[in-house]
């Protein structure tokens, strides 16, 4: 399967709101995503490396976002 390896770019995750994980790997596109973020369905894998703000990536920001538009795996 032919992916795009994203590195620190934003996908949007609802109308009001973005999210920058560290990696995503998204379904292919002709414009390599240049016209418009990604959205839930582009992504099929998201990575968020959180070493020193696991707290906050956890207790605020997980539960900030809108409709859980990810699945979260891990704690």
């Amino acid at each position: 399967m032919t992916t795009i390896v994203h590195v620190q770019n934003p996908a949007r995750i609802s109308d009001r709101s973005d999210t920058e994980p560290d990696v995503e790997l998204l379904r292919p596109r002709e414009d390599f995503y240049a016209g418009k973020r990604p959205t839930p369905e582009d992504v099929l894998l998201l990575i968020e490396v959180s070493d020193t703000a696991l707290e906050f990536d956890r207790d605020v920001k997980v539960p900030f976002t809108p409709g859980q538009a990810f699945r979260r795996s891990g704690s």
